[in-house]
């Protein structure tokens, strides 16, 4: 069993015409690290939710997970995975990448990159393994390293 972060996410719906109604939408989101990712417990793992938006320079010596958007560079020592409502504008870097999300950018993983059915890169990838899932997207090159 692979562990995960779930988050509760609640949406106010418009009032109905009925007394005492106050009408809330909610959904559970459940966010997990690669599979056999190295490091990546959640106790060394950080976590960017969905509707959080940052510009600028993003560092980590360990794990994250991105639901959200990052504008500008991501260099993680650990791994990093862009759930299906992440977006990255910007070159990155981690030990292994899952990509569930859109990257526009150069994407480096040290051990791996991996985009899953849904996901897209957008730039050069590079690393020791690439793995292109059935359903997802790449434009750009790949280079293999030692």
């Amino acid at each position: 069993m692979q562990a995960g972060i779930t988050q509760l996410v609640e949406c106010k719906l418009p009032k109905l015409d009925v007394a005492g109604s106050n009408p809330v939408a909610r959904s559970m989101i459940t966010l997990r690290a690669p599979p056999g990712a190295k490091g990546s417990s959640l106790a060394e793992c950080s976590v960017i939710g969905a509707g959080t938006e940052l510009f600028g320079r993003l560092t980590s010596s360990s794990g994250l997970i991105l639901a959200g958007r990052v504008r500008g560079e991501i260099v993680i020592e650990g791994d990093l995975t862009v759930a299906a409502s992440g977006a990255v504008e910007g070159p990155l870097s981690a030990r292994s990448v899952l990509v569930a999300g859109a990257v526009h950018g150069a994407v480096h993983g040290e051990e791996r990159v991996e985009i899953v059915g849904g996901g897209s890169i957008a730039g050069d990838i590079s690393g020791a393994c690439v793995v292109l899932g059935e359903g997802s997207e790449h434009d750009g090159r790949i280079e293999l390293s030692d």
